[in-house]
């Protein structure tokens, strides 16, 4: 079950340039199996976007080791609308 809290939607995104490297390439670097289910507490969404009716994308960063990494999420299926509940409404 996943939960979603509004206390982790914390600040408007701002595009920064350049891109932040991504970190599941640096996982699988450093030598993590991508069959390795991790877990993450606390990160703030950076963005959020609606590619399709169905499905929802979230955009974070997370830092390592003093460098930043950019980390997405893509939900599909018949729990949309409860990850999208966590959201105020314009962000819907």
């Amino acid at each position: 079950m996943y939960e979603f809290s509004n206390s982790v939607i914390a600040k408007p995104f701002v595009m920064t340039s350049p891109f932040l490297p991504d970190y599941g390439l640096y996982l699988l670097k450093k030598g993590v199996c991508s069959e390795t289910r991790l877990v993450f507490f606390d990160l703030p969404v950076d963005h959020l976007t609606r590619p399709a009716l169905r499905t929802v994308s979230l955009t974070l960063s997370t830092e390592e080791g003093g460098q930043g990494y950019a980390i997405s999420f893509d939900f599909t299926g018949p729990r949309i609308d409860d990850l999208l509940a966590a959201f105020p409404e314009p962000a819907r």
